[in-house]
């Protein structure tokens, strides 16, 4: 299904900046995606990605989407936002979630670490 997409999406993906685990999330969410669409859904979906990885559980795949958001990489999509709260919500009992992978601009650019005051410091003196 997503082999092209999952190349892509590894290679958009500068070294160093992910955690291997939320590379490999990421990878067998592409993987099983639409070249097409960038889209993935089913009810197996995290089961499958939990088991191609190698975590203990589903709540470990579904940290690693949380944690992969945190660094600008939102591949859950809203399915209802809150006005008066401002939350988007991804699901609900009863309802999928559905994922699409950014492009590989975003994922390019959402990955790359901030630079601090301190490390251009740090930096200047070690040159």
């Amino acid at each position: 299904m997503g082999y092209i997409l999952r190349r892509a999406v590894l290679d958009a993906l500068p070294a160093g900046v992910l955690a291997i685990s939320e590379r490999a999330v990421l990878g067998e969410l592409a993987d099983l995606a639409r070249d097409d669409t960038r889209i993935a859904y089913g009810a197996d979906l995290l089961e499958t990605i939990r088991r191609r990885v190698g975590f203990a559980s589903v709540k470990q795949v579904r940290n690693a989407f949380t944690k992969l958001a945190k660094k600008g990489i939102e591949v859950r999509v809203t399915v209802y936002n809150s006005v008066t709260t401002g939350t988007d919500m991804v699901a609900w009992r009863g309802h999928q979630t559905t994922y699409r992978i950014p492009a590989d601009e975003v994922l390019a650019a959402a990955a790359v670490p901030a630079v601090t005051a301190d490390s251009d410091v740090a930096q200047s003196e070690i040159v």
